[in-house]
């Protein structure tokens, strides 16, 4: 009966599909709200479509949409919605069905900052449904954003390029605004429908008192260029090269802009380059740059330029930009990574030995493939013919909407930087044992040496040590300040939060050769950066943070802090020997479902710590069924917060680490759940261990995973079933 129950669903869902496919010649992005909670057809979530019209309406609704040189597009859409008459509304989905296409980068926040997400996927459809920050009521109005990067947006070869696709709200729409910026260099050759207005390479259409069932159609050609009109400055130039740089004092005639203003001259050009293409207009200079960045704490110690400032000096004058990374050394990878970014319309800053120049474009010299610059001090030339076709380091920038959330932290002399995150991960550079550390992902640490007027012969250097993380985890980090001399230090730490806005925390102290200091932060993506005691000094760590939930680990045993529920009388928190897979750690782990018709849960009150907020834990997913009827669920106050779909085609093959923000839950107590429901056949289970909520410590016995046969212990354990089915001892199918 459920062979035929399942065959059915997915005629169902092919039916659904198919019918989306005859309102499309190609993909399509389709919103779908959320009340009333019924089941459907095509989604593993019940709540994907409306039983009815009219449940709210969106006051705004805006598209923002941005094409990548490679055919991807980031996705925000903004919407302002008001609450009908649906009592208590507490989430939206909005789905994406992209043939072939494969989705990253989601997230949801609202003007408060981030929010909880959940996702579900069905064939090649993606549903996103957003917990809002509190229940809406009928007559109120609810502000939020969701964002997602979809593979292939456009499609395209060499230069030609097409995107098309189709847009439904569901419900009305007061104000409906399609915004899609294209490459920034590229050339649209045909655009339907008519565009409602149009700004060079940024497109939008506009509906005003749209109905429920109407849709957009976007339908746009568009060809690529290799080169970009970066506008050039020189630090060398009147009016500004004569003006002291950085924290230098207004009377210095001496470290001037000529001198050593060769990153912020190239920050400069690209931030004027992209505020030509702003609306309105806006222009800027290396003069005016460098006296705004001397007036806000634009420079570091070292008189290095501090990366976040850049994005920080273009939002306040209109100007969109973000810091979306940063890439160490030449090689193929990196030179993929500056040709998308190039292709896309984004110049980017290149480091080369004692200097800083611009890319602006792809070329060919000599029958080498190099790069357009634009170079502060020898004007516009090439990479092969000025620096060997090498650089050191490339910091990417875009002119489009990106993930905001980075770390910076930068090192006086005499020190070196070794940063570890909460997972213990580290990156930066220990000189008593001369390793280099490169676990932390999206992590580079630096050292940013600037020669004077660009000449490595002048023997005069400014050097800036810095290690950026972007998309840091909300945690704490630990700055290891290691001494390679006798002298004072200063470490700054300056952080993006999920907006953009940039907050600062300065610590100093001294040291000598050998010595370490350990100065732990905190991020949180609303707040920023928040700075704990310095320990000075700390050979070893000082251990501040304490894990708030009991027996996360589970090495108390059964009947400790967990309150445990099977509908099939089994125990959840079992010892090593009787469970078919090695635990993570210790010899204690939680097993949920193994047995049909089955609902487990293990659940505690906790007290959400005020700084680290992130929800980690373990877990190992195995299933004979197929997808769409067995669930994993970790839930906060009976929100789902993170889902399982349990079936052969999610399972983990071994331990995987789990985070979880839970940052808008700080300093509450709340009810944390783990939860698994399977069906009547082909079973499914969910094992999990070593959570921690406030600590970064994670367990230090784990256990090795060696080669195993999950299936061939769950066939042992069913003969050895069969073989006692009429003692006692035999009560579990798993």
């Amino acid at each position: 009966m459920k062979a035929i129950l399942k065959s059915s669903l997915y005629a169902w869902v092919g039916l659904f599909f198919l019918i989306l496919c005859l309102l499309s010649i190609q993909n399509r992005v389709f919103g779908a709200p959320v009340p009333p909670d019924i089941p459907q057809v095509g989604a593993g979530d019940s709540a994907l479509m409306p039983s009815s019209v009219n449940a709210y309406r969106y006051e705004l609704l805006k598209q923002s949409v941005v094409i990548w040189a490679d055919g991807r597009g980031d996705m925000i859409i903004e919407q302002n919605m008001r609450n009908v008459d649906t009592a208590n509304w507490a989430d939206h989905t909005w789905g994406f069905n992209w043939s072939g296409g494969s989705y990253s980068g989601i997230r949801a926040w609202d003007d408060q900052g981030p929010l909880n997400v959940t996702t579900t996927y069905n064939d090649s459809a993606v549903f996103v449904k957003t917990q809002f920050r509190s229940t809406v009521q009928p007559g109120q109005n609810y502000r939020y954003f969701v964002a997602i990067t979809i593979s292939n947006m456009a499609e395209g070869s060499g230069n030609a390029w097409n995107t098309h696709w189709y847009t439904t709200p569901g419900e009305g729409v007061t104000t409906y605004i399609q915004a899609v910026t294209f490459p920034a260099n590229s050339t649209l050759t045909q655009i339907a429908p008519t565009p409602t207005n149009q700004n060079q390479n940024y497109v939008e259409w506009q509906q005003n008192n749209t109905t429920a069932g109407w849709y957009l159609e976007v339908d746009v050609d568009y060809t690529l260029s290799d080169t970009i009109a970066v506008p050039l400055y020189k630090q060398t130039s009147q009016p500004w090269s004569d003006d002291p740089y950085g924290n230098y004092p207004a009377n210095d005639t001496v470290n001037t802009v000529a001198k050593w203003g060769c990153f912020m001259t190239s920050a400069a050009m690209i931030i004027d380059y992209w505020g030509q293409r702003s609306s309105p207009q806006f222009r800027t200079d290396p003069g005016k740059y460098n006296e705004w960045m001397r007036n806000n704490n634009g420079y570091d110690a070292s008189n290095g330029v501090i990366h976040s400032k850049v994005v920080e000096y273009a939002k306040a004058n209109g100007v969109q930009l973000a810091n979306t990374g940063r890439l160490s050394g030449s090689s193929d990878a990196n030179n993929a990574q500056v040709d998308e970014y190039l292709r896309t319309g984004n110049p980017v800053i290149l480091g080369v030995p004692g200097h800083f120049v611009v890319a602006t474009g792809r070329t060919t010299v000599n029958g080498q493939a190099t790069y357009f610059i634009n170079d502060p001090i020898e004007g516009q030339t090439t990479l092969y013919e000025k620096y060997n076709n090498r650089y050191q380091s490339v910091l990417l920038l875009s002119g489009t909407p990106a993930d905001q959330r980075n770390i910076r932290i930068s090192g006086h002399s005499p020190i070196e930087l070794v940063v570890t995150d909460g997972l213990g991960r580290k990156t930066g550079y220990d000189p008593r044992t001369n390793t280099t550390w490169s676990e932390i992902p999206n992590a580079t640490y630096m050292i940013d040496k600037i020669a004077a007027f660009g000449d490595l012969s002048s023997g005069q250097f400014i050097e800036s040590k810095n290690l950026l993380i972007f998309s840091p985890l909300e945690d704490q980090y630990e700055i290891d300040v290691i001494g390679t001399g006798q002298g004072s230090y200063e470490v700054a730490v300056n952080a993006s939060n999920w907006n953009g806005s940039v907050s600062q925390t300065t610590s100093s102290g001294t040291t000598t050769s050998g010595e370490v200091d350990t100065i732990p932060v905190d991020y949180n993506s609303t707040i920023g950066v928040v700075a704990n005691s310095l320990y000075l000094p700390s050979i070893s760590k000082a251990q501040s943070n304490v894990n708030v939930i009991q027996n996360g680990d589970f090495e108390q045993g059964a009947g400790n802090a967990w309150q445990e529920s099977s509908t099939q009388g089994w125990a959840l928190i079992m010892q090593a020997n009787d469970l078919p897979i090695p635990t993570h750690g210790g010899n204690w782990s939680a097993w949920l479902g193994g047995d049909n018709n089955e609902i487990a849960t293990i659940s505690q009150q906790v007290q959400v710590p005020t700084q680290q907020t992130t929800l980690r834990y373990y877990a190992w997913s195995k299933s004979s069924d197929i997808c769409g009827y067995d669930f994993g669920r970790v839930l906060v106050n009976e929100t789902v917060v993170e889902l399982f779909d349990l079936c052969t085609d999610t399972d983990s093959n071994g331990w995987s680490l789990h985070t979880v923000g839970l940052s808008q839950y700080a300093g509450q107590t709340i009810a944390l759940r783990f939860r698994v429901e399977t069906d009547i056949s082909n079973g499914s289970s969910l094992f999990v261990d070593d959570m921690t909520l406030g600590s970064s410590q994670l367990s230090m016995n784990q256990a090795s995973v060696p080669e195993w046969s999950f299936d061939s212990v769950m066939m042992k354990n069913r003969q050895s079933q069969n073989q006692v089915e009429q003692s006692d001892h035999a009560k579990r199918k798993r």
